[in-house]
């Protein structure tokens, strides 16, 4: 089995119930407090088929009157209380792992959530295989760089002529996206790290700004359908840092407290994260308006070596 292959095994999370206990249910909370509003109205004549053009997966319930709370990269919903959700909303659980999604549903025993495959940030395996072949046999940085363009290119027309088109159309009351940004290209940085050694300094940061520049083009795309698709509430969270002990930990809630930018400039940061937080900050108070905040400290990785991550939860809303 090769590295890239061992990195998407232990994507799998088990086990992760009663040690994200706590955080689940903070973050439930968190959501069903900040996504109150009423349902909002639809065209009864268009909604049935606003509904087939968004769902690239299957459909599994039946219309409810509840609002709408589509959440982005749901994987197993380890972290959100699925079941409690499905009281409040109508659920739309949208990830590319609609395997994973139908075990979730079951797992919570929800009875009514629809599920949908919506392409925001596309790569498939083999870009992924190819970048780790290229990485392995040391091939000159450009040609890694250029493959890593080429992603970005393959996307760079899909939002507003393929994506929107099939999904737009209907608008979410509330959407959510906690735990995703970071995540739509860490198999790049993964395989970076694991054959960094083929590489001299320069060349690897290089490397690391293209993959960088590839976050900041997969978080832009995704906030902006976020946006689009959001009738009155998103909620995002997002990892700050990650600590591996209480002293740690309470570091860095002390640094975030005191709000002393240059002691926070000396975290260090979550790719992908750190580009959402500045995505937020450009459009906070301009096209939406970020309303409530919280931090949270997620269990991560509860056995040893522990690694926790400090997230922070946002919830905004569009302004018209």
């Amino acid at each position: 089995m090769n590295i890239l292959d061992k990195m998407i095994e232990s994507e799998r999370i088990y086990g992760a119930d009663e040690p994200w206990a706590e955080y689940r249910e903070a973050l439930t909370d968190f959501i069903i407090a900040n996504c109150r509003e009423r349902k909002v109205q639809e065209n009864p004549e268009n909604s049935e088929g606003c509904r087939k053009k968004l769902v690239q997966g299957e459909v599994l319930t039946n219309h409810s009157d509840l609002p709408t709370l589509a959440i982005f990269g749901v994987g197993e919903a380890w972290d959100l209380d699925l079941r409690r959700l499905s009281e409040h909303y109508r659920l739309i659980l949208i990830d590319r792992d609609i395997d994973g999604v139908k075990r979730a549903i079951d797992r919570y025993g929800v009875k009514e959530a629809v599920v949908a495959d919506i392409p925001f940030w596309q790569h498939s395996h083999e870009d992924a295989h190819i970048f780790e072949e290229l990485l392995r046999d040391g091939i000159e940085p450009e040609i890694v760089v250029e493959h890593l363009q080429d992603i970005v290119q393959a996307n760079s027309f899909k939002l507003t002529e393929e994506t929107t088109q099939k999904a737009v159309s209907m608008k979410f009351d509330y959407t959510a996206g906690v735990g995703l940004h970071s995540q739509l290209n860490a198999r790049f940085a993964g395989l970076l790290y694991a054959y960094k050694r083929n590489y001299d300094e320069e060349e690897l940061m290089e490397i690391e700004s293209a993959i960088r520049a590839m976050n900041d083009a997969a978080v832009t795309r995704l906030n902006d359908l976020m946006y689009k698709l959001t009738k009155r509430k998103i909620i995002w969270g997002y990892e700050i840092t990650a600590v591996e002990n209480d002293r740690e930990q309470q570091h860095v809630l002390e640094v975030l407290e005191s709000r002393d930018r240059n002691a926070i400039r000396q975290i260090s940061r979550v790719e992908g994260a750190l580009q959402l937080e500045r995505d937020i900050a450009l459009h906070n108070g301009y096209d939406m308006k970020v309303t409530a905040e919280d931090i949270l400290i997620w269990p991560f990785r509860w056995h040893m070596p522990e690694k926790r991550y400090v997230m922070q939860l946002l919830a905004a809303e569009p302004m018209e």
